[in-house]
């Protein structure tokens, strides 16, 4: 089979046409501070976890180096806030409620984030968890006001 190539000059009109609306898209994910992800849960234990598309704006990671390295998602977590996440996990896997949690996040880039991480538990028709669905959100800018307001207050 011989396909022929396009000629440039036939396809720039259409790269021209479609400029505005990739623009309009990045700077629409670049402004996302939040991201879903999924766990999966068989007999009390996580089997898998898939996170949404926006984890790479947030965190810096695609879904994919989540998939090829499953402890990606507490190896970020600094070593000091992490007893707090592995235990709002361990209580939505015992059944227990998990409230939602602030920590921190260090991004692929260095760069340490603040995020809300909210987590709630999926069950199946006979009660069992099957599924926790969770949300981080990036909180740092709020964090950063509240603590500069803190230090305004201390110095008065």
């Amino acid at each position: 089979m011989n396909a022929e190539r396009p000629n440039p000059d036939d396809v720039q009109p259409f790269r021209q046409e479609l400029e505005p609306s990739a623009q309009r898209y990045r700077r629409l994910i670049e402004a996302v501070t939040d991201y879903m992800f999924t766990v999966r849960v068989e007999n009390g234990r996580p089997i898998e976890t898939i996170h949404g598309a926006n984890c790479l704006a947030v965190t810096g990671y695609s879904p994919e180096e989540f998939a090829a390295n499953p402890m990606l998602w507490i190896a970020m977590v600094p070593e000091e806030d992490r007893p707090a996440v592995e235990q709002q996990a361990a209580n939505i896997l015992s059944g227990q409620t998990a409230p939602p949690i602030e920590h921190r996040i260090r991004r692929k880039d260095g760069v340490v984030r603040w995020v809300l991480n909210t987590s709630v538990a999926r069950h199946d028709a006979q009660g069992r968890l099957v599924a926790y669905d969770g949300l981080l959100r990036d909180v740092t800018d709020r964090r950063e006001a509240e603590m500069a307001r803190q230090q305004l207050n201390e110095t008065l």
